[in-house]
């Protein structure tokens, strides 16, 4: 396996998705047709994965929120029964809230859900230039079709921006 055909593991929803770029970017010259008409799909679905984990995202910050709002009371009655005559800031009591392991574990699944989030999105971009190759590919396989000779072929080409 090449450092491009590397398998990349997310989880949505509870859901584990793995998928190789490579596999998922490849074009069968010899197949445009088919390769066109899987082109939607596919970026839909990478694109509804994507949407699904932002959710995902947006509930477990709505749930750190949650716990930080229940953590806060919990832990200014600690620091009171420790020490009756200390004041309490809200920067001790914030730093104490942040040593809690369940908002350690809260904000470090935001964390990777962000992660999430920026795979994802890469691979919906790399989509939407796969879709421009298609394009490329299946302008150029038209023109070589259509019988003209070389010369009309690079004269049409250049006109198009396109390199032979």
């Amino acid at each position: 396996m090449t450092p491009r055909d590397e398998t990349i593991k997310v989880i949505v929803n509870g859901q584990k998705i793995e998928f190789s770029i490579q596999e998922e970017l490849t074009i069968d010259r010899h197949d445009i047709d088919s390769e066109i008409l899987r082109q939607s799909a596919h970026y839909a679905w990478f694109e509804v994965m994507r949407e699904r984990c932002r959710a995902e995202k947006v509930q477990a910050e709505a749930d750190l929120d949650d716990l930080t709002y229940d953590l806060d009371e919990e832990v200014r009655s600690e620091l009171r029964a420790e020490n009756p005559k200390l004041k309490l800031t809200e920067t001790a009591v914030k730093n104490a809230i942040r040593r809690r392991q369940e908002y350690r574990s809260a904000y470090r699944r935001i964390m990777k859900l962000e992660e999430y989030d920026r795979l994802l999105l890469s691979m919906v971009k790399a989509l939407e230039q796969r879709k421009e190759m298609l394009k490329e590919v299946s302008r150029s396989r038209h023109i070589e079709l259509s019988g003209l000779n070389a010369e009309e072929v690079d004269r049409i080409k250049s006109n198009l921006g396109m390199s032979r």
